[in-house]
């Protein structure tokens, strides 16, 4: 099973844009089976809140975290993308795409999890 990781991006669009594209990835998780990763670095806001895992990635993945320029920004079609590269162990993308504003109880769960400040 691939490994998507959503990597939130500095600098690139606001927080509410950055959830937005991360909710339509969480739409997609159920219907296309993958394992979701969520690196809320290097983004500000990630210092306030309790979520913070970290992850060892891929070269592959590295390299998109490396490299600014680097093409993984999606701005449309991410079913297609993701399913395009599924044979790969991880996927790093970054969108900012639209979701269908029906949100399930488990999505909503998931962003007030994820979304929890910490006690500082």
């Amino acid at each position: 099973m691939v490994l998507v990781i959503f990597k939130f991006k500095q600098n690139i669009h606001g927080l509410g844009d950055v959830i937005r594209g991360l909710i339509s990835v969480l739409q997609l998780k159920t219907e296309l089976n993958f394992d979701l990763f969520v690196d809320m670095e290097p983004h500000a806001i990630s210092k306030y809140l309790k979520y913070n895992l970290k992850m060892q990635y891929d070269d592959i993945c590295q390299d998109f975290l490396n490299n600014s320029n680097n093409n993984i920004i999606i701005y449309n079609n991410i079913k297609k993308h993701i399913m395009k590269f599924s044979m790969m162990k991880q996927i790093c993308i970054y969108t900012n795409c639209h979701p269908l504003f029906v949100l399930s109880k488990n999505i909503k769960n998931y962003m007030k999890k994820l979304l929890s400040f910490n006690d500082e």
